[in-house]
């Protein structure tokens, strides 16, 4: 039975460019092993099926690797040679996620430790984006439809609304192809999109809405400048709020994009009032 007689160490990510020599020196700590330890142990899946092929893993308390095995067809691994200490023990595999971690503090001899269970992932696919209109500005309150196509027929899975800058985020849980859509009454996809999903899928997909004939009476928009160089003010806070019998009543709120530009659609009848302002950053 092979000894390591000095504590593993590893190095910081080394980043190599062509022709360029790296050096890296180690200084190793002499380990005693006059008793060391055995650990013996199981993996196991949440049914109670011995689970072949999974790495097992020993850190140091202080999380660096010390050791790691495969576990047989019996699910069964062993880790020789411990030196006496605090270790945290994990086992992983693909399609499972990772171990709650086991806690051991080693002396010296044979340790048994209990079956390690490890619980299937659920298979998702995320998409996500941002929905702009044909100015290129954000358009929220939208929802997106993903219906899923299966023997020629369309069956919506999942929708989502656009948040305020226009962005969404979706999880797909049914895998294969996907139609997506604009279902509002003021506005439409400018092309129906068509994507492909799979376990682990992770999409960018942005949108454009464009306004249909039933967009109401009007629209408010502009552009924020500095008034003293006239350059475009990107990010810039714009809030429209209705003139009422009551008051001012905020009705929508949206930000500029890298020209300056604001946007505020499907605007009902009435008198409005416009407010930007520009709002520090803590770290500015």
């Amino acid at each position: 039975m092979s000894k390591d007689l000095y504590i593993l160490e590893y190095s910081e990510i080394l980043a190599l460019m062509e022709s360029e020599e790296v050096i890296k020196d180690f200084y190793l700590t002499k380990q005693d092993i006059e008793n060391p330890c055995l650990v013996n142990g199981r993996v196991i899946s949440s049914s109670r099926i011995p689970l072949e092929g999974v790495t097992v893993k020993l850190f140091s308390d202080e999380l660096k690797p010390v050791q790691h095995k495969l576990t047989r067809i019996d699910g069964t691994y062993q880790l020789y040679n411990i030196p006496s200490g605090n270790y945290i023990l994990y086992a992983i595999s693909k399609g499972y996620k990772l171990s709650i971690p086991k806690k051991l503090a080693l002396v010296s001899g044979e340790y048994n430790v209990e079956d390690i269970i490890l619980y299937e992932e659920v298979p998702i696919a995320n998409v996500f984006g941002i929905v702009k209109n044909q100015l290129d500005l954000p358009v929220p309150h939208l929802t997106v439809h993903f219906s899923l196509i299966e023997n020629d027929r369309q069956t919506l899975k999942s929708e989502v609304i656009t948040a305020s800058d226009g962005e969404y985020f979706v999880t797909l849980k049914e895998f294969g192809e996907y139609v997506v859509d604009i279902f509002d009454q003021y506005h439409k996809i400018d092309t129906k999109k068509y994507i492909t999903v799979s376990k682990g899928t992770y999409l960018e997909l942005n949108l454009t809405a464009i306004q249909t004939s039933l967009t109401p009476e009007g629209t408010i928009n502009g552009v924020v400048r500095d008034v003293k160089t006239y350059a475009a003010i990107g990010g810039a806070q714009v809030a429209l709020y209705q003139i009422t019998d009551e008051g001012e009543k905020l009705v929508d709120l949206t930000y500029t994009n890298d020209e300056g530009k604001y946007f505020f659609g499907y605007v009902v009848t009435g008198k409005y009032l416009v407010k930007a302002r520009v709002i520090m950053k803590n770290d500015e």
